[in-house]
């Protein structure tokens, strides 16, 4: 077994401090002796939950070995195959299992996102501005979810470019279930699906967050097509933001719900894309210092407190 399976089955986070807990309890303050004991006692039994923890990962990582090679394959950070865009974020995947194929190195990619319930203009900027784009070596990424996901992976599908969905799920778990014939056409393409998740795991909410950032981490040019409230999509606009993607948008109306993100970013120093050659010109200028007058943000910083 590869040691590397371990890592995926550790949790991201590290339990809170018991010492803190004990010292928070009591009704005066301790001596100093009594903070060193409780930060002892603490230590042991964090470290024996650290040890558990490890052990309970290393048996699940075992099960994990044994159905890879049933058409998942996985890709550690170690690897060659491993994306080297994501080798440059602040917690990159340790493994990325996959089918079909990974992201290659290519001159530009387009993360496309949005609503999961699109209305008729979101639907046509995107069966509109996909097919259009002509940069050479286009490859694009989404999230294989309803709605702009989908018409992201069928338009570029249909347009002959790679495409690869990042999953919230293992990569033989498809989430939604009804997009299994979408997710053939994206490999049947040369592309791939793709998860940081093992074999086997099912969707949680908990997951989503931290798939877009692997989404964003793949892209040059992050596309917010469609977004109300605290979607998804502003989940991948904050991590493309803190990874210093370029953020594109259309504007649209005030009054329309699902404009509300798209909108914004724009307020907040996102690129206002208006046609196809926008988003071509992005990809092919997208350092910030290389994008021209007409594109440039105002406003560098992209807040986005106020969504």
């Amino acid at each position: 077994m590869d040691n590397s399976l371990i890592l995926s089955h550790l949790p991201h986070s590290v339990a809170y401090h018991a010492s803190v807990l004990e010292m928070r309890q009591r009704p005066a303050p301790p001596e100093p002796g009594e903070i060193a004991d409780a930060v002892c006692r603490a230590e042991r039994e964090h470290a024996r939950a650290v040890w558990e923890t490890i052990h309970t990962a290393r048996r699940l990582a075992d099960d994990t070995a044994t159905v890879l090679g049933r058409n998942v394959s996985v890709a550690s950070f170690w690897s060659d195959e491993y994306p080297p865009a994501l080798r440059a974020l602040e917690e990159p995947p340790w493994n990325l299992f996959y089918k079909g194929k990974l992201p290659r190195e290519a001159p530009r990619t387009l993360a496309v996102v949005g609503s999961r319930r699109p209305d008729a203009y979101g639907v046509r900027l995107v069966s509109e501005f996909l097919p259009r784009l002509t940069t050479r070596g286009l490859q694009v990424v989404s999230g294989l979810a309803h709605g702009i996901d989908s018409l992201a992976h069928h338009y570029a599908t249909e347009s002959g470019m790679p495409n690869f969905a990042v999953l919230g799920s293992g990569v033989d778990v498809l989430y939604p279930a009804d997009n299994n014939e979408l997710a053939a056409r994206v490999l049947d393409s040369g592309g791939g699906l793709l998860s940081e998740l093992p074999p086997g795991t099912q969707p949680r909410a908990m997951h989503f967050p931290r798939r877009n950032r692997i989404i964003s981490g793949l892209a040059d040019v992050v596309w917010v097509v469609q977004g109300a409230g605290r979607s998804g999509s502003l989940h991948t606009a904050r991590a493309a933001v803190a990874q210093g993607k370029t953020v594109a948008a259309v504007p649209s109306s005030v009054f329309s719900e699902l404009s509300q993100i798209p909108n914004r970013l724009i307020y907040d120093g996102a690129c206002t894309v208006l046609r196809a050659d926008d988003l071509d010109h992005l990809l092919q200028t997208h350092a910030r210092d290389a994008i021209p007058a007409n594109l440039a943000p105002q406003r560098q910083q992209l807040p986005l407190e106020g969504l």
